[in-house]
């Protein structure tokens, strides 16, 4: 009993060249998806800068407004002044730290530490309101943020690709 024929005995040379490259192709349609997916882009480059720019350059502003020559800064306490540049220059560090672990250490722990510091700034604020007595809007938007902040680097497909274990850190932002 004979084998079936397979319908590539009767293509000519022709088609035969032709269903090779298409192949071809598709092959390499999908690498470049790959690739692609394995880039900072979007709304993990947002993060990126984010935390690696914007968040220092916002606490760097605060600092200098605490010390500006105004009447709003004159009656903050010196020792209440002295702890908030404290807190916000530690919160611009840990900051900058954690987004460049996220831009140039492509390893799932940098994940880990991005959540765990998005999760402490999302909840910080509550409690400081907490114990202030103050008023909780400001402090419920920033749970509210951080909690999709988290949830996106828990459920992207990208976040997933561009830190899995079988991708080789590069040393570079983007490929």
């Amino acid at each position: 009993m004979t084998e079936p024929a397979s319908d590539e005995e009767f293509l000519t040379p022709l088609q035969r060249i032709y269903l090779e490259k298409s192949q071809a192709t598709l092959r390499s349609d999908a690498d470049v998806q790959r690739r692609t997916q394995r880039e900072v882009r979007g709304f993990l480059g947002l993060i990126i800068f984010s935390m690696l720019a914007l968040t220092p350059l916002v606490a760097v502003i605060w600092i200098g407004l605490l010390y500006a020559d105004t009447p709003g800064a004159a009656a903050i306490p010196p020792v209440t002044r002295t702890v908030t540049t404290a807190f916000l220059a530690v919160f611009a560090v840990s900051s900058a730290f954690v987004g460049w672990r996220l831009a140039y250490r492509r390893v799932r722990s940098s994940v880990t530490i991005a959540i765990g510091f998005i999760a402490v700034t999302g909840v910080a604020p509550i409690l400081i309101a907490l114990a202030l007595g103050t008023d909780m809007t400001a402090a419920g938007w920033s749970l509210f943020w951080s909690s999709v902040w988290i949830l996106y680097l828990l459920l992207s497909r990208r976040v997933k690709a561009v830190y899995s274990p079988d991708h080789q850190a590069t040393g570079e932002i983007f490929e």
